[in-house]
């Protein structure tokens, strides 16, 4: 799938998780926007996301996991993304998103990488 990174490009180990999300950017005639969507196949560098909105590698778009109402949390704070490929589905679009900032909006502990010796 032509625009699609490698495996073996991909930073960070990847876990299997689908989060509810919102997210917002820019569409392309200016106009903000903020929509529902699923992050999967999460990491702490990147994530791939499912939406109905076409993006174009390159777009900035900020993601906010969304919790549970009787979590009790505070809202959760945005994250800043780039998309670096997309492709159509079934349905919508797939994104492959890599993050611009340190953070890690999934909660979640990821195993660490495995140091390899030539």
């Amino acid at each position: 799938m032509p625009g699609k990174p490698q495996h073996e490009r991909r930073q960070g180990k990847r876990i299997p998780l689908s989060f509810q999300v919102e997210v917002s950017g820019i569409g392309p005639n200016g106009v903000p926007y903020c929509d529902h969507a699923a992050a999967t196949d999460v990491s702490e560098r990147g994530c791939q996301l499912h939406m109905s909105r076409e993006v174009k590698p390159g777009d900035l778009l900020t993601l906010r996991v969304v919790r549970r109402k009787d979590a009790h949390a505070a809202q959760e704070a945005p994250f800043l993304y780039q998309a670096v490929w997309v492709q159509s589905s079934p349905g919508g679009w797939i994104a492959g998103l890599a993050a611009l900032e340190p953070g890690n909006p999934w909660r979640v502990t990821f195993p660490q990488e495995a140091f390899v010796s030539e």
